[in-house]
């Protein structure tokens, strides 16, 4: 467990390794910082089952096209969705109303805040192999609020991930210990996101 590990680290050096991760987090992880990217999500049950694969195609945090494998799969590009069968469409206008807020940069930015300020025990564990290739690697978890009553809806959860060492762009997220303000206890399901870049990649509205 992650604050297991961070239980034998120095309080200053815990407190150094905060403050690097979240301005990795605000900075180069930001999702508006990151290079246009694909990634697969391996969603994995309390017993180790795969449940289900998740495919994104990322331009930016607003022009995506994303879904279960095996369809249907959503394209939005700022506030507008479409639907389609496969990754490629056919697109079709999607017959729900957009349920994105009016200003969704706004809305971002506010999201970002909170989850920045729930960061904790995080742990910097420096360059590691991984698969043959050195990647920087982090462990922390996204901490309940202490006040409870004052946030009536809130999400945790316990993170892995592992960037490249020169552009910071991350290669592997890993989440478990997932907590909510509606579910009681805590879910040890598994998701693994392998991400790779590509700087072609474009989410355009359909024609």
């Amino acid at each position: 467990m992650v604050a297991a590990v961070a239980a034998g680290v120095p309080a200053a050096r815990a407190d150094a390794c905060l403050d690097e991760f979240r301005a990795l987090f605000a900075g180069e992880m930001d999702g508006f910082s990151r290079k246009p990217y694909r990634s697969v999500k391996t969603v994995y049950g309390e017993d180790g089952k795969q449940q289900l694969v998740f495919d994104n195609i990322v331009e930016t945090p607003f022009e995506t096209i994303s879904g279960n494998r095996g369809g249907p799969f959503g394209l939005v590009v700022d506030r507008e969705v479409w639907t389609g069968p496969t990754m490629e469409g056919p697109w079709s206008p999607s017959p729900y109303p957009s349920t994105f807020p009016p200003d969704r940069k706004a809305a971002y930015e506010e999201s970002k805040a909170r989850q920045i300020a729930a960061l904790g025990n995080t742990v910097c564990l420096g360059e590691v192999e991984l698969e043959g290739r050195t990647y920087l690697h982090y462990e922390f978890s996204r901490l309940p609020p202490e006040n409870k009553a004052a946030a009536p809806m809130w999400f945790a959860e316990s993170d892995k991930v592992w960037l490249d060492p020169a552009s910071k762009q991350v290669a592997r997220w890993e989440m478990t210990d997932f907590q909510t303000s509606f579910l009681p206890g805590i879910s040890k399901e598994r998701h693994v996101e392998v991400f790779s870049y590509d700087d072609s990649i474009r989410v355009d509205p359909p024609e």
